[in-house]
């Protein structure tokens, strides 16, 4: 499994799609990229974008399964929880983007209400 610097869930799902949240300067920069080549990546037929969109959603799936394993395994999370991992991909890049289009949309504070609502519903009783 991938060593994530932080211990908590939340703490994992904040550095995985820090791109999303952080707010600083080399976070900001590097997102201005992704927004000012965003239409490239989702439009092309190039095989070599296909592959890198392919490739990158797949590490984020396998790193989200790995922090849901390691949440069960530790007995935080029923054993049924898995399955939502990778809506928190899906959702997270939704978010994202109605940032962009949302004026005074709080990318931030909306993603880490999603973080904590997921944290709850996958919560062992």
């Amino acid at each position: 499994m991938r060593k994530l610097s932080k211990k908590t869930f939340i703490e994992k799902l904040n550095l995985l799609f820090a791109i999303y949240i952080n707010d600083e300067d080399c976070y900001i920069d590097f997102k201005k990229l992704i927004i000012d080549t965003m239409h490239l990546y989702i439009n092309s037929n190039n095989r070599e974008i296909r592959e890198f969109n392919n490739t990158m959603y797949q590490t984020i799936f396998t790193i989200l399964e790995e922090i849901f394993d390691e949440e069960i395994q530790k007995s935080n999370f029923h054993k049924n929880s898995k399955p939502i991992a990778k809506s928190i991909c899906a959702t997270a890049d939704g978010m994202f983007l109605q940032s962009i289009m949302v004026e005074n949309y709080d990318l931030k504070t909306e993603l880490t209400n999603y973080f904590l609502e997921i944290e709850k519903l996958s919560k062992r009783d």
